[in-house]
């Protein structure tokens, strides 16, 4: 990952600065500079995870014991939270003791301007969308492939808590997903319709109930001069739809490919007018992450 690095002089040797890199968009990473920092007993995970999800804000002791103890804390819940903090804070070395606070009611992770891929993510991608805007589409495209390319598996693949992971990483995948739209928008805007339709295929099979990947494939198709592909991905998604929500897609009409008998498209040319696939990517909001 390209890393966006946290540094701390508080590992009292004059002139050296200390690094610590954090990743959760897959299992959780501790890196300080030199090599892999090793958190791994479960509940430190936890602890990390949540705390590094609300970087820069108070925690409270309760909604720690919360995701800790997945909503059953256990009488003396408290002791043993700030025994674990403690050893979360060994575990991270040199930094631990300035990374993280304890501030009343609970404790605080400080990141500085940066630290950890989640944060990384959402810059690139939030780059990655204002280029996409301006017609910069070759831009966009090298922001928002770089920003996916920080996703190493499931976000929070390894931290056990149920709670956590029911919050978190669905509003996570969700942005993923739009991330991967918007570059895929980009990379139809560039004219590489041919190379984003496999990729496309897979797309619609994975996630079929998400039709802005249903419209790419039928433009994709549509412009590689496949009309009669792209109409038959527009019944693909029609009986999709209709099977499991009892609805037509009526968002992905304007996208239907023209019919055979009507002149062949020639193949789109980059511009600055965004791919027509009845939705945009470009310019959702992402999910706001709830927060411990």
């Amino acid at each position: 990952m390209t890393a966006i690095r946290w540094r701390c002089g508080c590992n009292g040797v004059l002139g050296r600065v200390l690094v610590v890199d954090f990743g959760l968009l897959g299992p959780l990473t501790v890196s300080d500079g030199t090599g892999p920092v090793a958190v791994s007993a479960p509940r430190q995970r936890v602890l990390l995870a949540a705390l590094l999800l609300s970087a820069g804000r108070v925690v409270s002791v309760d909604a720690l014991a919360e995701v800790l103890w997945d909503g059953e804390p256990p009488a003396g819940a408290r002791g043993a939270l700030h025994s674990a903090i403690q050893r979360l804070r060994s575990a991270l070395g040199a930094a631990g003791a300035g990374l993280i606070g304890t501030r009343p009611p609970g404790y605080v992770l400080q990141l500085g301007d940066g630290g950890f891929d989640v944060r990384e993510f959402e810059v690139l991608a939030v780059r990655g969308r204002a280029a996409a805007q301006a017609g910069a589409w070759a831009q966009a495209a090298g922001l928002l492939r770089e920003a996916l390319a920080l996703w190493r598996g499931e976000a929070l693949a390894d931290v056990p808590s149920q709670l956590l992971r029911q919050r978190e990483v669905p509003p996570l995948e969700d942005l993923r997903l739009q991330v991967l739209g918007a570059r895929i928008d980009a990379d139809l805007a560039l004219g590489r319709h041919g190379e984003v339709v496999a990729e496309l295929r897979q797309l619609v099979t994975a996630y079929p109930l998400w039709e802005h990947f249903h419209a790419q494939l039928m433009l994709g198709l549509y412009r590689s001069g496949r009309q009669g592909d792209a109409l038959a991905a527009y019944h693909d998604v029609r009986r999709v739809l209709a099977g499991e929500l009892g609805v037509d897609p009526p968002s992905m009409i304007c996208c239907a490919p023209t019919p055979p008998n009507r002149p062949r498209p020639t193949t789109a040319r980059p511009s600055a007018t965004p791919p027509s696939t009845g939705c945009s990517t470009t310019t959702c909001t992402p999910p706001a992450r709830r927060r411990c």
